[in-house]
């Protein structure tokens, strides 16, 4: 008989949370840290991927591995137990709710950069950005947050009371490699949760620098203003990466 687990929602946005088991908690603690290392090992074997991090990001192979970044080939699915028995069925179904695989049973990331966001030591999240032309529905760009509090961090912002704001890991990652500063990342709409600037304001952060992007929507900039006044962070916004770079800021 089959286990009653919770439905397998696969949501393109992925910005809501999961209701997640106590079995996909597990799973998600044993597999997860698993499922990275097979991603890091996968880049390692793609040039193409490679290419892309340093040509688009100056991002090296071995910032890459210090990130534990990778590459998602569409063969994971190939090292899980069978769908047809059911443990392997159990496991693939905690696997779609935790967005690492579609409703289909298609590896949801697969063609693109894949960034692990951490919280502590736990997989608290995932980045995922396309390497080829986006095909389809298929989306450029995903941004899974799994637990409330999902910020991505290229280091400790500790005794910073002034980090950086990026609209996604990686171009947190090329800004920290510029200008040896931390950065922060999320979603390209600079979507925060609650938690999220509790937990800078707890750090002790003062001022959150925003590098918005061209594409980047006035109504998400006035949302993350608004949540950032509530946790008494001031807010500033510079339009793009070259400003922090050569600029002032």
């Amino acid at each position: 008989m089959k286990s009653n687990f919770p439905p397998c929602v696969y949501a393109e946005t992925l910005l809501e949370l999961p209701n997640l088991s106590a079995s996909d908690t597990h799973v998600a603690e044993q597999y997860l840290p698993m499922i990275v290392e097979y991603y890091k090992q996968s880049l390692l074997t793609h040039q193409k991927a490679l290419s892309y991090l340093e040509t688009v990001y100056g991002i090296s192979s071995a910032v890459a591995l210090e990130h534990s970044i990778g590459y998602s080939d569409r063969s994971l699915g190939l090292e899980l137990p069978s769908a047809k028995d059911n443990a392997g069925e159990i496991l693939r179904g905690s696997l779609k709710r935790l967005r690492v695989f579609k409703g289909t049973g298609h590896e949801a990331f697969r063609g693109c950069i894949v960034v692990p966001v951490m919280s502590g030591d736990s997989i608290a999240g995932f980045y995922a950005e396309r390497i080829n032309r986006v095909c389809r529905k298929a989306k450029s760009q995903y941004f899974v947050r799994l637990y409330p509090h999902c910020l991505f961090a290229t280091s400790q912002c500790d005794g910073h009371p002034e980090v950086y704001l990026c609209a996604s890991p990686l171009l947190a990652i090329q800004l920290t490699e510029s200008i040896h500063q931390p950065a922060f990342a999320t979603d390209h709409s600079f979507n925060v949760r609650g938690e999220d600037c509790a937990y800078l304001a707890d750090a002790g952060v003062d001022r959150v620098i925003v590098v918005a992007q061209s594409h980047t929507a006035p109504e998400h900039l006035k949302q993350l203003t608004r949540r950032l006044k509530k946790f008494d962070l001031k807010y500033r916004k510079i339009d793009n990466f070259t400003e922090v770079v050569y600029g002032t800021a």
